[in-house]
């Protein structure tokens, strides 16, 4: 169980009775934007906007419920808007992060990373479809081994569903099924 209070985001384990524990305070910054929480491993990643350094933008750490990882807060993007979720997923390694952001104040592009454990990106980020020109939004990732999938909005209009490998790399889309 989550909330964001101001500028903090707090987390709450829940036995599977209903239980809840004490709240523990998972963030702090100016301006908190709508968080993400995924469990991996042993710890969890969230991934939040804030206005860090003045420029909006989407960061990522991992945490154990006792406390902060070794790594430090890690920015995934600087043109997040504040409004914007990113989507998390654990693929047995690391976290899988997608979002969304306006590229040069037009339309919205897709876009994916790594970040290990610890909380580090690992490589940069990618377009997750990258010859695509048509807004893509919205992205929701998944994961099935070996690959990441995940389903986004295109043009407000269409719900497109795709399959990634195991580097987030763009697959063409998957066949429509027979009729």
């Amino acid at each position: 169980v989550w909330r964001a209070r101001g500028a903090s985001i707090e987390a709450r384990a829940v036995s599977r009775d209903g239980v809840a524990e004490a709240p523990t305070t998972l963030v702090e910054a100016p301006e908190i934007g709508r968080p993400s929480i995924a469990w991996g491993g042993d710890r969890m990643a969230v991934a939040w906007s804030d206005r860090r350094n003045g420029d909006l933008g989407l960061q990522i750490t991992t945490r154990t419920l006792a406390g902060p990882s070794p790594g430090d807060v890690q920015r995934l993007s600087v043109r997040f808007e504040r409004d914007a979720r990113a989507s998390i997923v654990w693929d047995g390694a690391a976290f899988g992060v997608t979002w969304w952001e306006p590229v040069g104040g037009g339309a919205p592009r897709s876009y994916m990373a790594l970040v290990d454990r610890a909380g580090r990106r690992m490589g940069t980020s990618m377009r997750l479809v990258p010859n695509d020109d048509a807004s893509l939004a919205l992205p929701v990732i998944g994961w099935e081994r070996p690959d990441y999938f995940f389903a986004a909005v295109r043009g407000a209009t269409t719900v497109e569903a795709r399959r990634a490998g195991p580097r987030g790399c763009d697959m063409p889309p998957a066949p429509e099924p027979p009729r």
